[in-house]
């Protein structure tokens, strides 16, 4: 019995499935730039502002106060009194799916 151990269709099905792995890790990870962002506190929409116009929004609450910026495109928190400020450091989100949460204060900015 001559049997080879790779044909031209095992080639052809190898490649195949390297070209579909590719297209779906390029098409899954380019969240491309966002253009608005949608706060929200306890579960609810309170406001969703462009990224296109620069503004300054304070958020108080029963559970505290943040401040939330929108500059270049960009939107982070500035300023909170929460307790131990991971908000704030969260930095800059531009993408669409990126947020930024407090916890404490049940706030949440997501870029969609």
């Amino acid at each position: 019995m001559n049997r080879k151990l790779v044909t031209w269709l095992d080639i052809l099905l190898i490649v195949l499935f390297v070209i579909l792995s590719i297209t779906i890790i390029l098409v899954f990870s380019s969240s491309g730039e966002g253009n608005k962002a949608v706060i929200s506190v306890d579960e609810k929409i309170i406001g969703e502002y462009s990224l296109n116009t620069d503004l300054t929004r304070e958020i108080k609450t029963d559970y505290g106060f943040n401040t939330v910026v929108i500059l270049n495109g960009e939107c982070f928190v500035l300023d909170a009194d929460c307790r131990d400020g991971i908000c704030i450091s969260r930095g800059k989100i531009s993408k669409v799916g990126e947020s930024i949460v407090c916890l404490p204060h049940k706030l949440i900015v997501e870029i969609k």
